[in-house]
């Protein structure tokens, strides 16, 4: 019998208003012009290359194919961090090997990343999932869901752990169940024989033990989880009451959990605001951060916010609504600072900056330092020449200690210099300065 409890965040909201954030709005992604590709979002991801990958709902292009008949399909578009498309870009059909050469004609439901960065992208009618390789365009592998138990049911964008084990669901409640496929689209098992609510995304926790579920039509998001990947999904928790999300993502940078609240056509509660993804931690049960797409028409049912992706450094976020097929696909936010500053409960003596740990590392480690009167903090790596490569802390901090993880991923391997400086507020003169060598290697 599953165990149901609700967690309360200590989060209080306003009626109509949203967090103080530090997301910039940037606007329309790619800038807009007369070729900016419009529609119906309904799958995006971003991959290690920081390429955006964006699906339509509905048809936006057409082909002819080998019998000479023209056929609409969904393309999916790739656009390079600078807004400029890929070289493969848009992908119409997608090759899988000598044996698959499928037209993208049904209706994309959703796409995630999966563990390598390659592109996942699930359509129904009919009901399929494709990896697609984020280097080049070419399909890696593809399954039919009427081979598996989740049958022919739409499904949601899927959610995948770091072992690279998908788990896919339907968007109708108990239609099917949620399934496990390992990386090479195998089938494990279920995760759970049914489900609660209509909904078209969700995600999982990195070890794959934590499913967040948003049955979008229940106004919360419900928490399942399991001791291991042998154990049952046996108990579960209700997190964010008042939404009805239907995107969600996990910022690379903060850990945070980023879920949309709900739409003017299915209005959130408790004080969220439509059109806003929210940043949740998991580990303090609490929202801590937002920002709001900008509607084309104000509060306009028809743009629900369906997508969501960041950028390898946790830097930039890039959303999409569906409803409305003159709707740009994408718009972009813009984060300085998205990574977590972790307060810690001890004693503070003096200012300091500790050694990093561990050192040397791959690809993560840990900062932390200590300040002894409410100052600007700013913590900043360089390489050897000199040049900033991450700008860890850029923010105002009161006495405490802190700590945050720096991750070296898309840097190569060698040494690097981490400088700590913390400025007075009143004065805005500097209180402290140092900085400490650690090394990167891979």
């Amino acid at each position: 019998m599953k165990k149901l409890f609700t967690i309360i965040a200590v989060f209080a909201l306003m009626a109509g208003t949203t967090l103080k954030a530090q997301w910039t709005y940037e606007g329309v992604f790619p800038p807009a012009n007369p070729d900016t590709v419009k529609g119906s979002t309904h799958g995006l991801a971003v991959d290690p290359d920081g390429k955006v990958w964006v699906g339509n709902y509905f048809s936006d292009e057409k082909i002819v194919n080998a019998a000479g008949d023209t056929l609409n399909v969904r393309s999916i578009h790739v656009f390079k961090a600078d807004g400029t498309p890929a070289s493969f870009s848009p992908i119409k059909v997608i090759h899988v090997g000598s044996f698959v050469n499928d037209t993208l004609w049904g209706a994309i439901r959703g796409m995630r990343a999966d563990q390598k960065g390659n592109i996942l992208v699930v359509t129904s009618k009919p009901y399929m999932m494709y990896k697609i390789d984020y280097k080049t365009g070419e399909g890696l592998n593809s399954i039919a869901f009427n081979t598996t138990p989740f049958g022919d049911n739409s499904p949601t964008a899927p959610a995948v752990d770091k072992y690279g084990d998908i788990f896919v669901a339907p968007v109708v409640p108990g239609a099917a169940p949620m399934i496990i496929l390992d990386k090479d689209f195998n089938y494990i098992g279920n995760a759970l024989e049914t489900t609660e609510g209509f909904s078209r995304a969700f995600e999982v926790s990195k070890d794959g033990n934590t499913i967040y579920w948003a049955g979008y039509t229940l106004g919360k998001i419900i928490v399942y989880h399991r001791e291991n990947a042998l154990a049952n999904f046996d108990s579960a928790a209700t997190i964010l009451e008042g939404f009805h999300s239907e995107s969600f993502a996990w910022n690379p940078a903060n850990g945070y959990l980023y879920a949309s609240a709900g739409s003017y056509n299915d209005m959130p509660t408790n004080g969220y605001t439509p059109g806003t993804w929210y940043g949740f931690d998991v580990t303090k049960d609490a929202v801590v951060d937002s920002f709001s797409w900008h509607f084309l028409t104000p509060k306009d049912a028809g743009e629900r916010p369906r997508a969501i992706g960041f950028s390898p450094d946790g830097k930039d976020a890039y959303v999409g609504t569906f409803g409305i097929n003159a709707t740009p696909m994408i718009e972009k936010f813009h984060n300085d600072n998205p990574v977590a500053v972790k307060k810690e409960n001890s004693p503070v003596r003096s200012y300091a900056l500790m050694q990093n740990y561990p050192n040397p590392f791959n690809p993560t480690t840990t900062i932390k330092f200590s300040i002894k009167k409410t100052g600007f903090v700013s913590l900043r790596v360089y390489d050897m020449l000199g040049r900033e490569v991450s700008k860890l802390v850029n923010q105002t901090l009161t006495l405490g200690n802190y700590s945050v993880i720096f991750d070296g991923k898309n840097l190569a391997s060698g040494t690097y210099i981490y400088c700590l400086q913390i400025s007075s507020n009143i004065s805005g003169g500097n209180v402290f300065i140092q900085s400490k060598k650690m090394i990167l290697m891979k």
